[in-house]
């Protein structure tokens, strides 16, 4: 009896719409089945096969002849066939489902003159079926991100396909307003200091390898309830999985100075400049069309030599100022300045990862994931009124343990369930070069030299532990969809941070 009291009160907290702060991972199919008077046909049997894995999903007409099939995996091809008895068999293959987005597949079947006859349609898009939109949006699939053009190999070389974005500014708002998720997870820079928006952006690093990605999607506007937490978009991107056939790849790509052109100010050209980034990546069955694997692994590695060395064009300092402000350094106390003439910042970040699909049964499949990154970025600038020595470079780490589990479920024909698990361990802090020293800062006409350790990296930790868990009961009651569900995160942060820990002079 309590259950039966407390079961509404349940419901209607998980429907309040704050909390549908999820994002899609995920493809739907629906459609009306008639016959060739018109006449809708109730029990027809839809039976929808992801080729690549084997995986199927079969639903039944219900008594408006409609259909619905909801955590379907994005992309194809995917093989097609509704059959009823008495009538022509239709089969649609090489058909493609585009990430969050409903296509909508109607079939008219005729009366059977042969038992066995049917009718066979291939690599058919248009017609009797179209995608419905939920708002403006952009999906980018597999096959574009393999073919377009990309500098960085990040999701914004990507992502500003969209008409509306500049940059990570989607319709002029700040990128802290967007929501980025991968597999259905939130990949925010929650603690709101990196400029990307995403974790490890001040350390250089993208959240995944580009190589590990198979679809995007960006949403602006949508009224889909499962979208939120973003008023200036969604970024949505989901990852590869393995399939029947394995299949792997091997890349390289390299820049260096012959790419690049001159310094605008000082007209000086980098001859040591590389930028380089090379990685593997391997998908395939463990257990035909039961057990799926998908393993990626990347390094990207940086030399950028800095200039307005001492003793170059427009540089606050001579090579003789340099060194004899160095000399006094290690003569009197005993600390090595570090270099004066041209430093090599290092930027670098090793990814690895890792995906297990289960297909448990035909109405619950299992995905598991898990994303490592370790990364780092020196940071050390000169100009024509700033000089730093070597030893006042400071390094910015990141290390990131993200861990996803994803369970789609198909309780009826006319109830579904999304559930999505995520823990992730964010660790940030900065390391400097040399002995710890006090930050000395001296005034030279208009400019400044900077010496010693560089004052706020000295003590400057951050630690991020994130929990999230997301479940989305979708209901199809004839041409409605009621969708009921909740997203919750739950945070907790150490930040250590100790301004001028050895002293500023």
């Amino acid at each position: 009896m309590l259950l039966k009291k407390l079961f509404p009160i349940v419901m209607a907290f998980l429907g309040m719409p704050f909390l549908m702060d999820a994002q899609v991972t995920t493809s739907s199919v629906t459609g009306v089945i008639t016959n060739g008077t018109g006449d809708v046909l109730p029990g027809t049997t839809v039976v929808v096969t992801h080729t690549p894995t084997g995986t199927v999903y079969k639903t039944s007409t219900n008594k408006s002849g409609k259909y619905d099939l909801v955590n379907l995996i994005p992309g194809g091809p995917y093989a097609i066939e509704i059959s009823s008895v008495g009538f022509t068999s239709f089969t649609e293959s090489n058909y493609n489902l585009p990430l969050g987005e409903n296509t909508k597949i109607d079939a008219v079947l005729n009366v059977s003159t042969t038992t066995l006859s049917e009718v066979v349609v291939s690599g058919r898009t248009g017609g009797f079926n179209s995608r419905k939109k939920t708002g403006a949006s952009t999906s980018i699939s597999k096959e574009q991100i393999a073919a377009l053009p990309t500098l960085s190999r990040s999701l914004q070389d990507y992502t500003r396909l969209t008409p509306q974005a500049n940059g990570n500014s989607f319709g002029g708002a700040s990128n802290r307003f967007n929501n980025i998720t991968i597999d259905g997870a939130v990949n925010n820079d929650v603690f709101g200091l990196a400029a990307s928006g995403t974790p490890g952006g001040q350390a250089a690093t993208t959240p995944i390898s580009l190589d590990a990605i198979q679809e995007i999607q960006v949403v602006l506007a949508p009224y889909d309830v499962s979208y939120g937490n973003f008023t200036g978009a969604g970024v949505n991107a989901v990852t590869r999985s393995g399939t029947n056939k394995t299949e792997g790849s091997v890349y390289y790509f390299l820049r260096n100075q012959g790419t690049i052109g001159k310094d605008p100010v000082s007209r000086i050209k980098s001859t040591t400049f590389t930028d380089k980034q090379y990685g593997i990546r391997l998908g395939g069955p463990i257990i035909k069309n039961k057990l799926f694997y998908f393993v990626s692994g990347e390094l990207a590695r940086r030399t950028q030599p800095t200039i307005f060395n001492a003793g170059e064009t427009n540089s606050l300092l001579t090579t003789a100022e340099a060194q004899e402000l160095t000399d006094e350094l290690q003569t009197k106390y005993n600390y090595a300045a570090g270099n004066f003439n041209s430093f090599d910042a290092q930027t670098q970040s090793d990814k690895i990862f890792g995906r297990l699909d289960w297909n448990i049964s035909d109405k619950h499949r299992l995905t598991v994931r898990h994303n490592y990154i370790k990364a780092f970025d020196d940071n050390i600038s000169r100009s024509s009124t700033l000089f730093r020595f070597g030893n006042n470079t400071y390094r910015f780490n990141n290390t990131q343990h993200i861990t996803v589990a994803e369970l789609r479920s198909r309780i009826s024909k006319s109830v579904s369930n999304n559930l999505i698990i995520g823990r992730h361990e964010i660790r940030d802090f900065r390391s400097t070069y040399g002995q710890l020293f006090p930050s000395i800062e001296i005034a030279k006409g208009s400019g400044s030299i900077q010496v010693g350790s560089e004052r706020s990296s000295t003590a400057n930790e951050l630690d991020q532990d994130i929990f999230e868990i997301t479940d989305n009961v979708k209901i199809f009651a004839g041409k409605h969809t009621f969708t009921i569900g909740t997203h919750n995160e739950f945070f907790k942060f150490r930040n250590l941070f100790i301004n001028n820990l050895n002293g500023r002079w």
